[in-house]
């Protein structure tokens, strides 16, 4: 096997790095389900290992470490020059000269697991090309066996606890782009003072005005653009959330048509979110780098709307 994939020096041509890269969206979420389901299911892995880079708040477990090991052995594997952004650090193949990056984060609610709590838990795994233009991505459903798939901008879910692996297109639920309808969905993390008090003293006139039918979803992180994707979230709303939250599971959502914007905390202006290339020699902004506000949406009406709602009951 030739280091870094590449023959007589040469890099890969576009086709194949594209051809390795799907083939480990695919493998991965298959080999992850293998040994994460289990685990889950037997409540292991909650041995904590240390902190997490840039939060120092959180705490890395053994469990955590599980996907970071399978998605480098599949990069070994099929020789692909590939640099990881992973929650606990870097790992590069490609001897500086990246044709893929990956951003993982393997073990998503891993806080929650380890106190017993009967959380959903996911492995989420996004690819880019260096120039920061998305790839695909998978977000994996440990605990329900399925796993929501972006190949060629195309979404599916694959029904992993099946012998046949079958995939099925997801069909989203109709858009909706105002806060007034009764089938709206708003997702943020609520499970921490730092985000819950924040969201709540500045978007009070926004919750006010929801329906009554309409929801807070109180969870948040890499796996929510799953949801997005499906529709089952209309917009996800957060303060200060890490570039290693967002970019792992965001290309899901951008093939479905979400909007991802970062906002002007002074002046509510709206700015396309994208990945930085700058992470790849700047790992730290990755790992310590957040967004004062981030809004990913199905539609930039809603988002603007969401805006709006925060210029109006904005508290510095």
């Amino acid at each position: 096997m030739q280091e870094s994939g590449r023959t007589n020096g040469e890099p890969l041509s576009e086709r194949e790095v594209r051809k390795r890269t799907r083939s480990i969206f695919s493998d991965y979420a298959d080999k992850a389900n293998q040994i994460l389901h289990p685990m889950v299911e037997r409540g292991e892995g909650k041995n904590v290992l240390g902190s997490v880079p840039g939060r120092p708040d959180d705490e890395q477990y053994q469990i955590d470490a599980m996907g970071e090991a399978i998605l480098k052995n599949f990069i070994r594997d099929v020789n692909l020059p590939a640099f990881v952004f992973g929650e606990h650090g870097t790992y590069d193949s490609s001897d500086g000269k990246p044709q893929v990056v990956f951003t993982i984060d393997s073990f998503d609610n891993s806080s929650e697991f380890s106190m017993g709590l009967d959380t959903p838990v996911y492995s989420v795994l996004g690819g880019y090309n260096p120039d920061g233009s998305p790839i695909g991505a998978v977000v994996l459903d440990i605990r329900g066996q399925k796993a929501y798939v972006s190949i060629r901008k195309t979404n599916g879910i694959t029904d992993l606890s099946s012998i046949d692996r079958h995939t099925k297109e997801i069909e989203p639920l109709p858009i909706i782009n105002s806060i007034n309808s009764d089938k709206l969905t708003i997702a943020t993390y609520l499970g921490s003072n730092d985000y819950s008090l924040k969201f709540v003293d500045n978007f009070r006139g926004m919750i006010e005005n929801m329906p009554k039918k309409s929801r807070i979803y109180p969870n948040g992180g890499s796996f929510i653009y799953a949801f997005l994707a499906t529709g089952a979230v209309d917009a996800y709303v957060m303060f200060d959330e890490p570039h290693s939250e967002i970019l792992p599971g965001l290309p899901l959502a951008l093939a479905a048509g979400c909007v991802a914007s970062s906002i002007d905390l002074e002046t509510g202006q709206v700015e396309e979110y994208k990945f930085n290339p700058e992470f790849i020699t700047d790992p730290e902004g990755y790992t310590h780098g957040t967004v004062p506000l981030f809004i990913a949406a199905r539609s930039s009406k809603l988002r603007d709307e969401i805006v709006g709602y925060y210029l109006k009951g904005r508290i510095d």
